[in-house]
């Protein structure tokens, strides 16, 4: 357990008769940035409300740093940041207000490190403005400077992203990288967003409808992913029923538009077989299936972006 910030063994939580979390284990390395990602409603927030002591699990243990989360909730919650859905924030102060005020809960009276923490997530052009004033991705950041402020091994963000715009999203992901440099921290980021897990975490496991039914490092997970034909043509529904012949997976993406799964030698196959049907063919391409196909792979179900 020396090298895990987050260790979770057997996790389960029932209400009443019905089971929401099934036996999920995983574990979070010192340094790393681990993606938990799963659709809305797969019961990442509840897991995520159990590492936090907020609702006891039913069964199973978790450790943070190597502390009981049940046996020894003080010093598990003193090595943990989090931000549980939205960045709760009194609006009606400033930024630097916000912070030391919370710097005051814990005992913290170091202004130097609140400023040092400040620099970090780059408000230090905005932190003496009222906090109304701000962004989304600005309250973000400052969301995430005040769970910083107890120096903790694991920062926990759920579905971070929500409501920010690309670029708020870029600049989200940058300084996420940026802090688990400089701060040799772990990061544990729900998100039901597959993109932006592929470009920010090192790790990712998949939850679905309760159940942990993956975990992988993104590279080893991403080798899985699958080439397809992608084919522009004048008549999907013909073309659906000749390419079954040869394909286990055809799927219809547009009106004119299909892909399925095939061996290369067998493209010529089917540009001949389209043609002899008189089938006009517009575009053919081989792509690489995306982390969201391997998702819907995986889970048979569609997401919810």
């Amino acid at each position: 357990m020396e090298n895990n910030t987050l260790v979770v063994k057997n996790l389960s939580k029932s209400f009443g008769n019905r089971k929401i979390i099934d036996d999920v284990s995983f574990e979070v390395n010192k340094g790393e940035i681990f993606g938990f990602l799963g659709p809305n409603g797969a019961g990442k927030t509840t897991i995520i409300r159990m590492l936090v002591g907020l609702i006891k699990p039913t069964e199973g243990k978790i450790y943070i740093s190597g502390f009981d989360v049940r046996k020894d909730y003080k010093k598990a919650m003193s090595r943990l940041g989090c931000i549980v859905e939205n960045p709760e924030l009194y609006s009606f102060l400033t930024g630097w207000e916000n912070l030391m005020q919370f710097a005051r809960m814990i005992g913290l009276n170091d202004e130097n490190k609140i400023l040092e923490i400040v620099n970090l997530v780059k408000l230090d052009q905005r932190i003496h403005d009222k906090v109304k004033t701000y962004s989304l991705g600005m309250k973000q950041r400052l969301g995430i400077a005040q769970a910083l402020l107890n120096d903790p091994d694991l920062l926990i963000l759920d579905e971070p992203t929500n409501g920010l715009d690309p670029a708020g999203i870029r600049e989200l992901r940058d300084f996420i990288k940026r802090i688990v440099k400089f701060r040799n921290m772990s990061v544990f980021i729900s998100s039901h967003l597959l993109s932006e897990i592929e470009m920010m975490c090192d790790t990712v496991a998949i939850i679905h409808k309760g159940k942990l039914i993956k975990q992988s490092p993104v590279s080893d997970l991403l080798e899985e992913t699958q080439k397809v034909s992608v084919w522009e043509i004048s008549d999907v529904n013909k073309g659906i029923e000749l390419l079954k012949k040869v394909s286990r997976n055809v799927i219809q993406i547009s009106d004119t538009t299909l892909k399925c799964e095939i061996g290369k030698n067998e493209i010529p196959e089917i540009i001949n077989m389209l043609i002899n049907n008189d089938i006009l063919i517009y575009n053919a391409s081989v792509v690489q299936e995306s982390l969201e196909d391997l998702f819907i792979r995986f889970t048979g179900e569609e997401t919810n972006d």
